[in-house]
């Protein structure tokens, strides 16, 4: 993972010209003030107030009109004004913060300069996806490991882009073979974890399947990197363990082949995961207390065995940190959907553990509650 560092302030010459042409072009008073009303975030969406058909097409004028500036002011230098741009995006702590809401000032000169900024991003960004290279891609890596290192999602959110979910679009739109090396980091943590309750776990576990198209259409999505990026994000686990016909909205529009694979990596990691159990693995433990759906036999069976084999009197709630709380959860597992079961094959089976293993697991069971009862007599 990146080694995180305090940014240092720019020192270049874009800024300079990049608020001067912003100031001269973009008309912020009328951004800010239509019919009267001020609009905190004028460029939320891409023009933002400016989203009647003819608006729209007078931004795109503004911003064509001011990427050709800037580009002069590197002397018409492609890949330098790229170098500065990506500077300035993805490096916001270096020059943001005199354009985010200072509450002493006035109403609407507060929204004045948080729109300048929102401009200003919105420009750097326009011109890093037309001219994406070599440094912007580090750069923008480096963003990444920030955010998931928990420096970027401080204060003043509003001007603080760009966000996660920002960087990972841009990935998304960069078809290269370095792009594709950036997003498998990205899925296997190398960058850092998205950590419950941050603003980035929720945006990286929504791109999670198109991540894993991406890298399986490389050729580079195996059940190793599978098994390292689940562990790097729990919270996937759960997403991607969900009957694909319950979860039409998480995996549609995705190859059947595709997705055939990423349900048999769900089953296969659950398998290992509860075989673990034994070993008081706590980092498995956590991961399999995750899985959204099990079905069968199979899961309360292993379940009895782990209460058997550690002579547990009780098994905790799935609420604790305890490994034996994932215990609790192969317990919870439902008749199979589509496959039949032989019930007597399954009473069999559950006849070879004691009944004090029956008893601690019964209160936990499933759709297999009448079974364990029966078995017990």
């Amino acid at each position: 993972m990146a080694v995180l560092q305090e940014v240092p302030r720019y020192d270049g010459p874009v800024l300079t010209s990049l608020e001067q042409l912003v100031d001269a072009t973009w008309q912020i008073d009328r951004l800010c003030d239509l019919e009267g009303t001020p609009h905190p975030y004028p460029l939320y969406n891409m023009f933002g107030t400016l989203a009647s058909p003819q608006g729209k097409d007078q931004g795109e004028h503004w911003l064509a009109e001011t990427l050709a500036h800037l580009l002069d002011s590197v002397d018409g230098k492609v890949s330098e004004l790229t170098r500065h741009a990506a500077l300035l995006y993805f490096r916001p702590s270096s020059w943001i913060e005199p354009y985010t809401f200072d509450y002493s000032q006035p109403e609407k000169e507060r929204l004045r300069q948080a729109a300048r900024g929102s401009i200003m991003q919105l420009v750097l960004s326009e011109w890093i996806r037309l001219h994406t290279n070599v440094t912007s891609r580090a750069l923008l890596t480096e963003r990444m490991a920030t955010l998931l290192g928990g420096q970027g999602t401080k204060w003043k959110p509003d001007l603080y882009r760009p966000t996660l979910k920002d960087c990972i679009d841009m990935l998304f739109e960069d078809r290269s073979v370095e792009a594709t090396e950036v997003l498998a980091q990205l899925a296997a943590g190398a960058l850092g974890s998205a950590r419950p309750g941050t603003v980035e776990e929720p945006e990286l576990r929504l791109a999670v399947p198109a991540i894993y198209l991406r890298l399986w259409d490389a050729h580079r999505f195996t059940y190793d990197d599978f098994r390292t990026a689940m562990y790097s994000l729990p919270g996937a686990f759960h997403d991607l363990s969900v009957p694909i016909d319950s979860a039409s909205g998480f995996f549609r529009n995705l190859p059947a082949g595709f997705t055939l694979e990423l349900q048999s990596y769900v089953h296969k990691l659950t398998l290992e995961l509860a075989e673990k159990l034994a070993d008081d693995d706590i980092a498995a433990a956590n991961l399999l207390k995750q899985v959204a759906y099990l079905e069968g036999a199979t899961w309360l069976l292993m379940a009895c065995a782990y209460v058997e084999e550690k002579a547990l009197p009780e098994l905790p709630s799935l609420e604790t940190d305890l490994p034996a709380a994932a215990a609790t959860r192969l317990c919870a597992t439902q008749f199979p959907v589509l496959l039949h079961e032989d019930e007597q094959q399954t009473l069999a089976f559950l006849h070879q553990y004691k009944p004090e293993t029956l008893r601690v697991v019964l209160p936990h069971t499933g759709d297999y509650l009448p079974l364990v009862e029966q078995a017990l007599g």
